[in-house]
């Protein structure tokens, strides 16, 4: 309402003085006529400013869920160099232990947390941010609790990705255990 209100402002102030500037200029214009375009400016004034604001709410809004979008793709992009972070860190204990460690997934998981911290800590805010309760009566989640619940959900896409990769040393298989990354072919 705030908007409509500034914008039928600005086109109305400018409409007025328009009017008043061009109406004593011609004298040869009767006083019903001066008056008939006074109406007609303030008229098509307020016209213009509501399809003017109309414009500008559907611009912002578009513009809110492109940088939305955006931020996302941010997210997503910090959230699996974290993890790559983790990963390339524990390597060694990878290829001794496996993928399907618990040691190896706490390992990953502590190391992508803290490079998050470190790297992007705003990141680290607004994840701890989005996970806190609504209720102010529930406990409130630890900032590594909620980073380590997010990068955990997107761990088995990550692990898949680094397991396929030639770069990635071959894991022994541990018996009882299936395998998640094979030999790598040259």
């Amino acid at each position: 309402m705030k908007s409509l209100l500034l914008s039928t402002t600005v086109i109305l102030a400018p409409c007025v003085a328009f009017a008043q500037i061009v109406a004593p200029a011609t004298n040869s214009w009767s006083p019903d006529i001066q008056n008939a375009l006074n109406i007609v400016l303030l008229a098509s004034a307020g016209a213009i400013a509501s399809v003017i604001t109309a414009a500008g709410v559907k611009w912002a809004k578009k513009l809110g869920v492109e940088v939305t979008a955006q931020n996302k793709a941010n997210m997503e992009a910090d959230l699996n160099a974290a993890l790559k972070v983790g990963i390339t860190s524990f390597l060694p204990m990878i290829e001794q232990k496996g993928w399907n460690s618990p040691e190896v997934r706490d390992a990953i998981l502590s190391a992508a947390t803290a490079y998050l911290r470190q790297r992007f800590p705003d990141r680290a805010a607004s994840i701890t941010a989005a996970a806190q309760p609504a209720s102010a009566s529930d406990p409130k989640v630890s900032s590594t609790a909620a980073i380590g619940q997010t990068l955990a959900a997107r761990l088995p896409d990550a692990v898949s990705v680094a397991a396929a990769s030639p770069a990635t040393p071959t894991v022994t298989q541990i018996p009882g255990t299936p395998t998640t990354a094979g030999p790598k072919t040259p």
